[in-house]
Parts: structure tokens; C-alpha cells; sequence
């Protein structure tokens, strides 16, 4: 991740808006959770695009968590556009929307 594409302060890191997409799954699909490592409400595909809701990432004991929370905003799926959930950072690449560089997760 470039340092242009975060502000730190504390254990918080803000990332500027950025445009994501799910991406590496291999089989299945991804969780879309109501809550962050919670109950499953709806199932991500590889290219499903996603919107960043919360910019931050807090770190727990120094370590990021995985989870982001997230809006999906394009799939061929129209019953799960629009919805709202928490997803693992690990499958997803964002781009930053001011500078088109990748940004990574967590």
C-alpha cells in the first residue's frame, strides 16, 4: 500500500474512497457477514464489486483486523446488490478512486 493512500493515527488507519473487487476465491463463494467473522446473509463471487462503507481498519494488538465493512454495488446477481455486510480483506483488491494505486487489506 502506498503511504499517499493512508493517514495513521493511533492504531487507526484511514484509507482514502476506494473501489474494490472481490477476487482469489478458488472454489465457493465468498461470506458477506452481518456482523464482522458473524452469520452469513449472502454469497460474493470473484469480480462482484464492492464499496468500502467504514475507511478504517483498527488494529487489535498491533494487528489489523480482516474484516471490512462493505456494499455491494455491481453483480450479475440483482438480489444482492445494494446489501450491506462485513467481508474478509483477504479477498479483495481496492484501487484508490484519486490515484487508480493498488491499495491492499489489511
Amino acid at each position: 500500500m502506498r503511504s499517499s493512500s493512508l493517514k495513521c493515527s493511533g492504531n487507526v488507519a484511514q484509507v482514502k474512497p476506494a473501489l474494490c473487487e472481490v477476487t482469489r476465491l478458488q472454489s465457493g463463494q465468498l461470506a458477506l457477514r452481518a456482523t464482522p467473522g458473524g452469520k452469513s446473509i449472502a454469497g460474493l463471487d470473484n469480480a462482484n464489486n464492492i464499496t468500502l462503507l467504514k475507511p478504517d481498519i483498527v488494529s487489535l494488538q498491533g494487528r489489523p483486523t480482516p474484516w471490512v465493512n462493505v456494499r455491494v454495488t455491481n453483480s450479475p446477481n440483482n438480489k444482492i446488490l445494494g446489501r450491506e455486510g462485513w467481508i474478509n480483506s483477504e479477498y479483495i483488491d481496492c484501487y484508490s478512486k484519486e490515484s487508480n494505486d493498488a491499495i491492499s487489506y489489511p
